[in-house]
């Protein structure tokens, strides 16, 4: 795997050269030929994990740490959130600045997983779902439940007090009632 490359000798100046940079639609594109990349053509590649990655001066570039640095004039000094979670919506306003801890609280529930919500596991011995969450190396048990819907609940009121605006709720658009 190539190395990814975030650093001082890159500069907007020097992206500016080869990239032009749409921050309403997330998108970057070659503003002079190179490699195989066209004049005016869409610039990078997705990667398997999800992000767009491109490649140009002999380096590997995540896309969404270049259009920050296009953007703001510096690179980040912490970790891209990317606040749907899509991680190839590169748009200025899906962007922001994060601490890895919350850069994890925002991240998709695991596929396969016993069950569909986040935060939530069957407990087969006591035939209940459990409700849960980690922060900063704590847990906190927030129960058991018949219904796994209750559980993920539970979880929602929880999370939006302890992680905040960075919480990836299981009912979004639900307001969650106080929980016993």
């Amino acid at each position: 795997m190539a190395k990814l490359y975030c650093d001082n000798s890159m500069t907007v100046e020097i992206a500016e050269q080869y990239l032009s940079c749409d921050a309403a639609t997330g998108q970057l594109r070659w503003t002079r030929r190179h490699g195989r990349g066209c004049v005016g053509a869409l610039a990078g590649t997705k990667a398997r994990n999800g992000y767009i990655r491109i490649k140009f001066l002999g380096r590997e570039y995540s896309a969404h740490r270049l259009i920050w640095m296009m953007h703001f004039g510096s690179w980040p000094e912490k970790a891209l959130d990317h606040i749907n979670g899509d991680k190839a919506d590169n748009r200025i306003e899906n962007l922001r600045l994060a601490t890895t801890a919350q850069n994890a609280w925002n991240m998709k529930a695991k596929t396969g997983a016993a069950s569909q919500f986040r935060g939530v596991c069957f407990i087969h011995h006591l035939n209940k779902w459990r409700a849960q969450l980690t922060a900063n190396k704590v847990t906190h048990p927030l129960g058991y439940f018949a219904r796994e819907q209750d559980a993920a609940l539970a979880y929602d009121a929880k999370a939006r007090i302890v992680y905040g605006a960075f919480a990836r709720l299981n009912f979004p658009t639900l307001i969650a009632k106080s929980l016993p």
